[in-house]
C-alpha cells in the first residue's frame, strides 16, 4: 500500500483473497516417481470400465479423488 499522507509509512499488506481452481497442482501418491510428494502436471486417462481417471504425467500413476 502506499503512503496516503505525510509521515503515514507504505508497505505490503496480506489480503486473504480465493484461489481459482485452475492455479492448484496435484502431488503424486507414487513414493519412486522422481516427482513424489511435489506438484505435477495431470493427464486424463480412460480405464478398461470406461471411467476417466487423473494420472500423473511423469509416472502414470492414478491420482485418488476427494470423495
Amino acid at each position: 500500500m502506499r503512503a496516503t499522507r505525510q509521515g503515514q509509512q507504505g508497505g505490503r499488506v496480506s489480503i486473504e483473497a480465493p484461489m481459482d481452481a485452475s492455479n492448484v497442482m496435484l502431488i503424486c501418491p507414487n513414493g519412486e516417481c522422481e516427482r513424489a510428494n511435489r506438484p505435477v502436471r495431470t493427464r486424463s486417462a480412460v480405464t478398461d470400465e470406461g471411467r476417466k481417471i487423473r494420472v500423473c504425467a511423469k509416472c502414470g500413476a492414478e491420482i485418488p479423488t476427494a470423495e
